[in-house]
């Protein structure tokens, strides 16, 4: 913050930079938006009197509800996962703001999301009985594939790796290759009019996933084929 008096026109101009670099940590950020929305807004008061604003154009980003409601996202996820994130020199990239998206709608909101990474194969080793035929599900036939896996990402300097679902929707098997006792299933749309698309959801720990699944089983794939994508979210 830098202040300039005019004595010739008896004014006071109050200068406002706010650079990511300079905060510590993301309720540093949260703070600092908050003041200079406040300014924004006309808020602003001096010994009990309003003090006027005039936001200069400049290359970057101006600071808003958006990016407000972006970094308290950012730290609701912290607190959660018991972690701290470190800040970005400039704005988040959108890759970066679409995963927060995806943290938040999983851990905090317990809401699936469309995924940005489509499955075209899953590979699995033969168990005899355990393992269901290459007939199950015959080719061309549309099916919904579900699976555990691991959501991995490094974002903001943190390597995150979470239990997850992962569920298939529109899917089809385009063909099955098997190699000893690996079996490899390529997937392919349903249908010109039914492409196939990948929800998921991550979780805090393995305990928090089991207990989402204790859940009706139709309102789980229900809230799962009916996922928005992170970018319709934000």
């Amino acid at each position: 913050v830098r202040y300039r008096c005019n004595p010739v026109t008896n004014s006071l101009t109050m200068t406002i930079n706010f650079k990511y670099s300079k905060a510590k940590c993301v309720n540093d950020v949260i703070e600092c938006v908050e003041l200079v929305n406040d300014w924004r807004k006309g808020k602003a008061h001096i010994n009990g009197f309003p003090f006027p604003y005039h936001v200069e154009e400049k290359t970057g980003i101006e600071p808003d509800e958006q990016q407000l409601i972006f970094w308290k996202k950012m730290l609701s996820i912290e607190n959660v996962l018991g972690i701290r994130f470190s800040l970005p020199i400039n704005e988040p990239g959108i890759e970066a703001i679409l995963d927060i998206e995806t943290l938040y709608q999983g851990l905090i909101n317990e809401k699936p999301t469309i995924s940005r990474t489509q499955i075209d194969s899953f590979t699995n080793e033969d168990n005899g009985a355990e393992s269901f035929p290459d007939t199950a599900i015959p080719s061309g036939k549309e099916f919904v594939l579900e699976m555990s896996c691991a959501y991995e990402t490094y974002l903001f300097e943190q390597t995150i790796s979470l239990p997850a679902i992962v569920m298939v929707f529109n899917a089809a098997i385009e063909k099955v290759e098997r190699k000893g006792k690996t079996r490899t299933t390529f997937l392919t749309d349903f249908g010109n009019d039914k492409k196939r698309y990948t929800s998921m959801m991550p979780f805090k720990d393995i305990e928090s996933l089991q207990k989402y699944q204790q859940k009706d089983r139709l309102e789980i794939i229900k809230e799962f084929e009916h996922a928005k994508r992170p970018s319709d979210l934000i």
